[in-house]
């Protein structure tokens, strides 16, 4: 309740947005409107809302039909970032004072495997797909415009990353004010600027949407299979002629490939089919598996240290992932629908996601004020996962979700004013 408090306990109400079947959007002292999606029909109750307010009246108001499976591994995949950064970061200063965050998997049995399953990027765009595809057919239904339905995703994307860079630039600006030898906080404290690499891919992701949705409307499965086509071609064509710069067409093009499975699963219903779902997480870890046994991709599908990485660019390796989470998602859905049922699990669920750019956007920055107080209190960063290093996570994690929760009550408030638009 701290949070909602913070934020004013705003009304709500359901409506399209990215990254949500149908959005969670806070409007202040509005009467709510509940629409209540479906992969082919959409009706709108104008039931006016209790007198709850904040999170409890959108958790009283969900639709129920909504499917809560998205909602809660949305929920999960930004837990997962948040605390694979904080538990898993080898975070110190190098010589140079500027902040390096290696992680240390290279050193647990079998880690690069949990990979498969942590490596939830792809997630974030499968659920993206599912989105923005019933998202598509809502905004056609109301005959609203390709113009207006990446307008409107791209501004909820950018505003809250907006917020983000002009809260550094002011702290850069007030640290040259008080020092100009001091080094650029863009330089030392680079780290926290990392995730935003996954909202401007999404950002080219959604731009491209309506095409991908056009051609799945035609050609269905088609397109997942001739855009892995191309993967495959264009990394054969990367690998084999030693050309880098291929790399820079094939990353874009794997996330247009990972965004389609998820129309896919929008318009399909995987989880109704654990038969199906089971032969394609079986489809899936097959492709990882003859990619980094028998071809040239690292195992683990995030970077390690003396590895090569998978991520920049975006290999095939990360396509096969995604095949492979595909599935999984349509074998846990049903378990996560009836989880997502409980009030508590949903409440939470809801919170998560109301502020998931902000989360995505500033949990680094959370993560280092807790370096820098460690620091100015006299600590001194490890460099090597000890075993001492490894008894601290916990107390990292604690210390980290609090500077975070912080700084997302500070400034939730502007994603959420971004999906009022």
């Amino acid at each position: 309740m701290r949070l909602e408090r913070a934020l004013g306990a705003p009304h709500l109400q359901l409506g399209d947005g990215p990254g949500s079947q149908a959005a969670l959007w806070f409007v202040p002292s509005t009467p709510m409107a509940t629409i209540r999606t479906h992969p082919t029909v959409s009706t709108v109750s104008t039931e006016q809302p209790s007198r709850a307010s904040g999170l409890d009246a959108l958790v009283d108001h969900t639709p129920p039909d909504r499917d809560r499976a998205i909602d809660a591994m949305r929920a999960i995949a930004i837990a997962v970032v948040v605390v694979w950064h904080t538990v898993m970061s080898l975070t110190y200063r190098k010589a140079s004072g500027t902040f390096s965050m290696p992680n240390p998997l290279d050193e647990i049995p079998l880690g690069w495997a949990a990979t498969w399953v942590l490596q939830v990027m792809p997630m974030f765009f499968i659920v993206g797909g599912f989105a923005n595809a019933r998202s598509w057919d809502s905004s056609r239904r109301r005959g609203d415009g390709a113009g207006h339905f990446v307008r409107t995703r791209i501004v909820r994307l950018a505003r809250p990353v907006a917020y983000f860079l002009a809260a550094w630039l002011v702290v850069d600006a007030v640290s040259f004010a008080l020092d100009p030898t001091r080094v650029s906080a863009f330089r030392w404290a680079f780290i926290a600027f990392v995730p935003l690499w996954f909202v401007g891919m999404y950002g080219l992701v959604c731009a491209a949407a309506p095409l991908m949705l056009g051609l799945h409307r035609r050609f269905g499965i088609g397109v997942v299979v001739g855009l892995l086509g191309v993967i495959a071609a264009l990394e054969a064509l990367r690998l084999g002629g030693d050309l880098a710069w291929v790399g820079v067409v094939t990353t874009p093009l794997v996330w247009l490939f990972v965004h389609q499975l998820g129309v896919l699963y929008a318009h399909s219903d995987l989880s109704s089919d654990r038969v199906c779902a089971a032969a394609v997480t079986v489809l899936g870890l097959v492709l990882i598996v003859l990619a980094v046994v028998f071809g040239p991709y690292d195992a683990s599908m995030v970077a390690t240290r003396g590895g090569s990485s998978n991520l920049l660019p975006t290999t095939a390796a990360i396509a096969f992932t995604a095949v492979f989470q595909l599935g999984l998602l349509g074998l846990v859905a049903p378990g996560l629908r009836r989880l997502a049922a409980l009030r508590s699990v949903w409440k939470a669920v809801v919170t998560v996601n109301a502020f998931a750019m902000t989360i995505l956007c500033w949990h680094m920055t959370g993560h280092l004020i807790a370096l820098l107080a460690y620091e100015r209190l006299g600590g001194t960063l490890a460099q090597q996962a000890t075993a001492a290093w490894w008894a601290t996570r916990p107390a990292w994690l604690l210390a980290s979700l609090a500077t975070t929760a912080a700084v997302t009550a500070l400034f939730g408030r502007f994603e959420l004013a971004a999906r009022t638009s």
